[in-house]
């Protein structure tokens, strides 16, 4: 009987990991959809262009379709505005006060400035992807780090290095995993850095993933998926918890 309820209850579990990350992000997609319909200012318009082709909108089922596909309009247009917006200097302005308001809002704060890290991370890891990556020995000999070549350093800074005036000097950004958004400013000599074996992109995904993906493993030995990992803890592997034979 135990080991019955105990059956159930692993099924169980393992169905709703399964269903959650695919409900969540099905509920979050609808609820943002829905209430650009449900706005009143877009069903008015929706209503009032269906006024000029009768014949095409005649029932409600395709005005309601009509509705839609205004409110997605709008969304594009107001993100493309947005855009353009904060390229000029008001509109810049704008955006900062913004940020320094609901920076400073209790509660608020945290929701934005968490979301706000997720696309600063994002645009530079795209800006990441158009540099050079290497490996440099970071923190101390012997130990090496994930870096990214950012410039070559200029001969004004360079001179303050008791170096030889040939050397080959540039900055480095070594960023700190699972969070790149972070890091350290290293300056090194070019000769002392060794190539890594991938891509920029193969990069930070080994930064990300904590040294869990290297280049070309995805290949020879695919990451297991979820269903494997809870297929795994459903069934560990023999011997793991086997308990040790008795003594003789």
């Amino acid at each position: 009987m135990k080991n019955s309820l105990r059956w159930v209850r692993n099924s169980i579990l393992m169905g709703l990991a399964l269903v959650v990350p695919v409900a969540l992000t099905a509920w979050i997609v609808w609820n943002i959809f829905r209430l650009l319909v449900t706005n009143s200012f877009v069903r008015l318009l929706g209503a009032g262009l269906a006024q000029f082709f009768p014949d095409v909108w005649r029932d409600s089922r395709s005005v309601e379709a009509l509705t839609r596909g205004v409110a997605v309009l709008l969304l594009v247009a107001a993100l493309f505005v947005l855009g353009w917006a904060t390229r000029s200097y008001f509109g810049r302005r704008l955006y900062l006060t913004g940020d320094r308001l609901l920076s400073r809002l209790p509660l608020v704060n945290r929701i934005y400035l968490f979301i706000r890290q997720i696309s600063e991370a994002v645009m530079r890891q795209r800006q990441s992807l158009f540099r050079e990556v290497v490996m440099v020995e970071f923190p101390r000999a012997g130990l090496y780090s994930i870096a990214f070549v950012t410039t070559p350093m200029p001969p004004a800074m360079r001179a303050r290095f008791p170096l030889a005036p040939e050397t080959d000097l540039v900055t480095l950004f070594v960023p700190t995993t699972p969070n790149p958004t972070s890091g350290f400013l290293v300056f090194a000599p070019r000769s002392q850095l060794l190539p890594f074996p991938g891509t920029t992109a193969d990069a930070m995904k080994t930064i990300l993933s904590g040294g869990n993906i290297y280049p070309g493993a995805a290949d020879a030995d695919p990451p297991p998926t979820l269903l494997d990992l809870l297929e795994s803890w459903r069934h560990p592997a023999e011997g793991a918890s086997a308990p040790p034979p008795a003594a003789p």
